[in-house]
């Protein structure tokens, strides 16, 4: 898992599990859409301003998490090269 903060204490997360992951998630007043990252199924979860994209391959669940926007959340999942 990786944490990143700027000045105003804002934070950005990127986490790569392996498959099954378990997690929780506050699902009250969220905005839930099926996406494609990378061609790979997942979500893209909003909350007020805070916005994740969980995606997942047959061995490895990636998550990104932050307040940013969904395109800025995309471009960042669409940066990420897979190394096996």
């Amino acid at each position: 898992m990786l944490h990143f903060k700027n000045a105003e204490e804002k934070r950005l997360m990127f986490l790569q599990s392996p498959m099954p992951m378990e997690s929780t998630l506050d699902t009250e007043n969220v905005i839930v859409e099926n996406i494609k990252v990378l061609g790979l199924d997942g979500f893209y979860i909003k909350k007020i301003e805070f916005g994740i994209l969980l995606w997942h391959d047959d061995e490895t669940v990636f998550q990104i998490a932050g307040w940013l926007t969904k395109k800025d959340l995309f471009k960042i999942a669409e940066s990420i090269e897979f190394v096996r």
